[in-house]
């Protein structure tokens, strides 16, 4: 970014000391020469050529003052998209490992001696092994939903949904279910068998119950209203990638269930030391980790604490002064251009004078002689503007398109459709 400054500098400083020129040239080439025009062409090429290098600097400094006003801008309002998306919920604990929901329970209830709790759910987020996306019980989808304020959904037992929080992958997963309506998920269902033996010194014959898993495909359709777009934090808490699949309760415990979460939604909103406190917790003698059956822990796990006051705390102050450092230099960088500017108006204050004293024992009225002041006044403000304008328009469409996956709403910047 440093070097990307400084060749734009360059490329600015060398535009404006060799364009104008050639401007001027063609203008007077192609321009019909008739009442003042002659006289206001001839004042506009000695601003240039005498002017040339202060207007390339005065170019720099506007460029620099606009693109520190969209920085602040995006900022701001990134603060509020991110604030409203990142954190949903007042409090929430993830965890990338096969734990039993039953193993967050004392973490709950160690959270509501510290701070009282209105509402909480654990719930798993499963794995699909036949998609890229990871699913949710719509139990637990509900449970979410009312902890949010959000409405309840109901699917049948053959329909699903996609819940996508972020504006962006939206457009793809309507595509791809426009393709492939139908999904197919590979799932685990356990069966009751029974087997006949005869015991050893007992002719009666006995039964012995065995329980087995058979693998089945379920064949799902989409529900009414496929997607929904509330804000759930879907790379963290509601999912890992942005977007999660809903399915009906019998589909979901048939998946395996390889991270676990837990919410939390305390009756006064919470407090910023919550979350060194929770972390403490996790990482002390008092909270026993129960896996699930069967499932072992990886070698790696991924653990995260989010609460949504010591978020706000934190990252407040950070787009805060972020913000107010973006406006502050664009305020001065465009006092300090126009005051560049200006000087240099005055400093040809004198040899203005004689040349509309000419114009005016020419017989140029004083109505005609204003209006070509300020004609060439604002030529002469509106040139160094030209290019940082363009500048900046291109800086916000790259800004868009670099920044596109991390920007948590549409319009968050000018043309981002």
């Amino acid at each position: 970014m440093g070097l990307a400054t400084l060749f734009t500098s360059v490329g600015i400083y060398g535009v404006y000391r060799n364009v104008p020129f050639l401007l001027l040239a063609l203008f007077r080439n192609n321009r019909k020469y008739e009442n003042t025009n002659l006289f206001y062409l001839g004042q506009i090429t000695g601003r240039v050529q005498s002017a040339g290098r202060l207007m390339a600097v005065t170019a720099i400094l506007l460029t620099l003052s606009l693109c520190a006003m969209f920085i602040a801008l995006a900022m701001g309002a990134g603060y509020k998209a991110n604030m409203e998306v990142y954190y949903p919920y007042d409090a929430g604990i993830s965890l990338d490992a096969p734990l039993t929901k039953e193993s967050l329970i004392p973490i709950a209830e160690y959270a509501n001696s510290l701070c009282p709790l209105e509402d909480y759910v654990t719930f798993y987020l499963y794995t699909v092994d036949n998609y890229p996306i990871e699913a949710l019980s719509l139990s637990d989808y509900n449970h979410l939903r009312s902890i949010l304020g959000l409405n309840r959904v109901a699917l049948k037992e053959n329909e699903f949904m996609v819940h996508c929080d972020t504006w962006n992958y939206t457009d793809e997963i309507k595509e791809a279910l426009e393709k492939e309506p139908t999904i197919t998920l590979n799932v685990n269902t356990p069966v009751e068998s029974s087997q006949s033996e005869s015991s050893q010194g007992d002719n009666s014959p006995g039964v012995i119950a065995q329980s087995a898993i058979t693998h089945s495909a379920i064949a799902l359709v989409p529900c009414k209203d496929p997607i929904l777009t509330e804000a759930m934090e879907q790379y963290q808490m509601a999912g890992t990638k942005g977007y999660v699949l809903v399915l009906p309760d019998s589909v979901a415990e048939g998946l395996s269930g390889d991270k676990v979460r837990l919410i939390l939604k305390f009756k006064d909103g919470g407090y910023s030391q919550l979350r060194q406190l929770l972390t403490d917790y996790l990482h002390s003698d008092k909270w026993n980790v129960l896996l699930q059956e069967g499932k072992a822990l990886p070698e790696r796990v991924t653990m995260r604490v989010t609460v949504k006051a010591w978020g706000v705390e934190n990252s407040l102050t950070g787009f805060t002064v972020i913000s107010f450092s973006g406006l502050y230099l664009s305020f001065i960088f465009i006092i300090l251009s126009c005051t560049v500017l200006a000087f240099e108006m005055l400093s040809m204050l004198d040899t203005n004078r004689r040349r509309y004293l000419i114009l005016d024992k020419m017989g140029v009225d004083k109505p005609s002689q204003k209006r070509l002041a300020n004609r060439e006044v604002g030529t002469f403000f509106f040139i160094p503007a030209v290019l940082p304008m363009v500048t900046t328009v291109l800086l916000i469409i790259g800004a868009n398109r670099l920044f596109a996956e991390a920007l948590m709403q549409k319009t968050l910047s000018p043309f981002t459709e």
